[in-house]
């Protein structure tokens, strides 16, 4: 997010005429940890900060440190809930919001956080995650079966359209569900979710895959085979990192891929028992278990006619 002066400007009157120096500076601190007003201004601790000189300081290294919005969701807090036992009315509030709305940003409520307009844009992190920060997620592995067969029996030109065609695919799936796509590794895709029923969102994304790449072969695929797919989905705890390879040393990313590679049958999805459990029985119920060493793990889904 671009942070104008004028949206500065506002936020560091909304400080200043909203809380007292001692106040402001607990906030900092929690924002910033061991944050030392006087050493940032260069005063003695011996003379008192005139309020609009500490939010100007403040305001500087909030905006350093890329804490810009995350700020703003303290304050959004503290409007409503108080603030070290106080109610506080945060000035200037609804203007700020509108300001940070304008560029592409709109309040979660659930998380109480800015999160992209995807509208507006679509970045790995919604805009907001941060990087080496654990967050829970829900994630899909999607991987073309056979595809290196393709890759020696098809024109190359005629593979790369049919992958085109694939992504397309998934990317409506998982746009209108407010998933990210994290990775794209030749015929494999990572795509992340995290706001909302995000174990919800992650499986309803894998069944209308099936179900479009299903119709996609018997309409209009280039090939004369179809295209299969297995597409896994497991929800977990991952740091997030902008380095794509940094993020497959996690345990969540490996039993994803795990699953896909090893209990995914070709045009099937299929979920672990940790995304099954979250899922509205009307939905669960069109998976079926998949025995793995005399246990219960996974659960597939595919199309199936009925008798």
């Amino acid at each position: 997010m671009r942070i104008t002066k004028s949206i500065i400007n506002l936020t560091t009157r909304a400080l200043s005429e909203s809380m007292d120096t001692r106040s402001m500076t607990h906030l900092a601190r929690d924002l910033m940890g061991s944050y030392n007003l006087y050493e940032r201004i260069g005063l003695p601790e011996s003379l008192p900060i005139a309020g609009r000189i500490a939010a100007a300081q403040i305001m500087t290294d909030i905006v350093e440190q890329n804490l810009f919005l995350t700020l703003i969701q303290k304050l959004i807090d503290i409007q409503y809930n108080g603030y070290m036992g106080k109610q506080y009315t945060i000035t200037n509030l609804r203007e700020i919001i509108q300001s940070i709305s304008e560029q592409g940003f709109l309040f979660e409520r659930e998380h109480r956080i800015f999160v992209e307009d995807p509208r507006v844009r679509r970045t790995p992190n919604w805009g907001t995650l941060r990087e080496g920060e654990e967050y829970l997620f829900s994630f899909i592995q999607l991987d073309v079966a056979g595809s290196s067969e393709l890759v020696r029996n098809y024109p190359q030109e005629t593979v790369q359209e049919t992958y085109r065609d694939l992504r397309t695919i998934v990317r409506n799936a998982i746009d209108k569900r407010n998933g990210r796509t994290w990775s794209i590794n030749g015929d494999g895709m990572l795509i992340a979710f995290h706001f909302g029923d995000k174990n919800l969102l992650a499986t309803l994304s894998a069944m209308e895959i099936v179900h479009e790449l299903f119709i996609y072969n018997r309409t209009r695929c280039r090939l004369s085979e179809p295209v299969e797919v297995r597409i896994a989905v497991h929800s977990g705890a991952c740091e997030y990192s902008e380095n794509r390879e940094e993020i497959k040393n996690s345990e969540t990313i490996k039993r994803v891929t795990e699953m896909e590679g090893n209990y995914t049958k070709p045009g099937t999805a299929t979920i672990s028992h940790v995304v099954l459990v979250t899922l509205d029985t009307s939905i669960a119920g069109q998976f079926q278990p998949i025995a793995t060493q005399g246990r219960t793990e996974y659960y597939s889904y595919e199309i199936r006619w009925e008798k």
